[in-house]
């Protein structure tokens, strides 16, 4: 299947354990203090990491790269994973930041570009100082801390009236260890450790509730939940039961309280989307599946085309995906003509005659209930990629971003609510992922690259409260 979304990942993933599973492991570990685990989403305890021996970068052989703790294969010209978890030629990272050992390589622990110590300056976002409210949502004055992790593959963002949850995962710079787990262990201190973390804010203040880690983990994570049920992880791709002996993958698993229920038989997802408690769908290959708040199962169609993209409500799903494809499903499928040849990457409905989509192109298309429509926004063109990368609505008002844009639709009119310029090689601030309460209660999830080894991160959580932006 030929899923746009993770296409590319899976075979730089694939690239890199094929030279990775042959080289000699030890297991490494360090204590450290315990941190809460009293809110929803639990604590979940994984085995220790095992690490590369960091042979290879310096002998001519592919390995593990002492310096940096990212693949490393000289035969190859010497490829690494960019900060997005894509597989860059080390000539593009020229900016990226860098290392005597890996030419153009994401400096060991340093800021993106310089080769220096990681920053302790405070971050500030990158909207306009007229739009910056003060730090905080509801009772919560301190900001996100996701305890420093080097090379970010994984981050991304869902909320409900329960409060809102942040997902970062990972891998440090060998340097140190990176992520702390609610058992007191950490992963690893050598290099090639990985983990996902779950942060949790119920309005009073950051906790981490779930955390898990292995081997490296060069996919990408994403959470996602059911309004007033589970969470869900779900992920694009999942090599099995890990092979290191570290707590394994499941490419879909329920976090409920401290409890994580991997479902079987799912070994890649494209797409999930919530809609109750006991309603759920998922892109599983060419299979629609659903939660019935007790079970999964598919439903017994199959997608007559690739969809990556999933909106549904109580009564109807719709699916967007490459080369401009859109279906519906209403037990039944529906292939809709969108009149356009660029790839869906984003999807969000009203009901089932007020549906829009974006591209990867920037096109963004209206569903009335008889035909899709191209629909002129302020895009901002600076060179960029500004594709749409992600949508999300209530109450009439929809909400849309690009990396370096945020938008909002409301009363047939369009608002750019912030923008800023990219940097080289994706320099810059960019939004990851949109999710809101209410119309005036958005959240992002940002990533700052030339925050990367800093003591909290690179990850940073701002909420919008319809006319001001407050990090918290």
């Amino acid at each position: 299947m030929d899923l746009s979304r993770t296409a590319a990942r899976r075979s730089a993933t694939i690239s890199l354990l094929a030279f990775m599973f042959s080289m000699p492991l030890v297991a490494c570990s360090k204590t450290v203090g315990v941190l809460s685990t009293d809110v929803d989403g639990g604590a979940g305890l994984g085995p220790e990491a095992q690490a590369e021996d960091g042979m290879g970068a310096s002998d001519g052989e592919p390995g593990i790269d002492p310096e940096t703790g990212l693949p490393y294969d000289p035969a190859a010209g010497g490829f690494v994973m960019g900060p997005n978890g894509e597989l860059i030629a080390p000539a593009t990272m020229a900016d990226a930041g860098g290392s005597d050992s890996v030419p153009g390589g994401a400096g060991s622990g340093g800021t993106a570009g310089t080769g220096s110590p990681p920053r302790t300056d405070p971050w500030v976002p990158p909207f306009d100082e007229a739009s910056l409210g003060e730090d905080g949502w509801k009772d919560s004055q301190g900001t996100l801390c996701t305890e420093g992790t080097t090379y970010v593959t994984s981050r991304d963002l869902w909320s409900d009236e329960r409060g809102v949850y942040v997902l970062v995962g990972g891998f440090n710079d060998g340097d140190g260890a990176f992520m702390i787990d609610p058992s007191g262990a950490t992963r690893c201190e050598g290099g090639g450790c990985s983990a996902h973390a779950v942060y949790f804010n119920d309005g009073s203040g950051w906790h981490q509730t779930f955390s898990e880690g292995g081997f490296i983990d060069f996919t990408e994570s994403s959470i996602d939940g059911m309004p007033g049920g589970p969470l869900v992880l779900w992920s694009s791709f999942s090599a099995g039961p890990d092979p290191f002996g570290g707590a394994g993958s499941c490419a879909l698993a329920h976090l409920d309280g401290s409890t994580k229920t991997c479902i079987s038989g799912v070994d890649q997802m494209a797409d999930f989307f919530g809609v109750s408690a006991d309603r759920a769908y998922g892109i599983m290959d060419d299979k629609l599946i659903r939660w019935d708040g007790s079970y999964w199962g598919p439903e017994p169609t199959a997608v007559p085309y690739d969809i990556s993209r999933l909106w549904a409500d109580d009564t109807l799903v719709y699916g967007a995906g490459p080369r401009g494809t859109i279906v519906s499903y209403q037990g039944e499928w529906t292939v809709h003509d969108t009149r356009t040849l660029q790839s869906f990457t984003a999807i969000w409905g009203f009901a089932a005659d007020d549906v829009w989509a974006g591209t990867d192109g920037g096109e963004l298309l209206h569903y009335d209930g008889s035909s899709w429509e191209r629909v002129s926004w302020p895009l901002q063109q600076d060179g960029c990629n500004n594709g749409i990368r992600g949508m999300w609505g209530a109450g009439g008002v929809l909400y849309l971003h690009t990396s370096t844009q945020l938008l909002r639709y409301s009363g047939g009119s369009f608002e750019s609510l912030a923008s800023w310029a990219c940097g080289a090689n994706g320099g810059s601030p960019a939004i990851q992922k949109i999710w809101g309460n209410a119309a005036d209660e958005l959240f992002l999830a940002l990533e700052d690259p030339s925050f990367a080894g800093s003591a909290c991160g690179s990850v940073f959580a701002v909420y919008f409260d319809g006319s001001k932006f407050h990090p918290f």
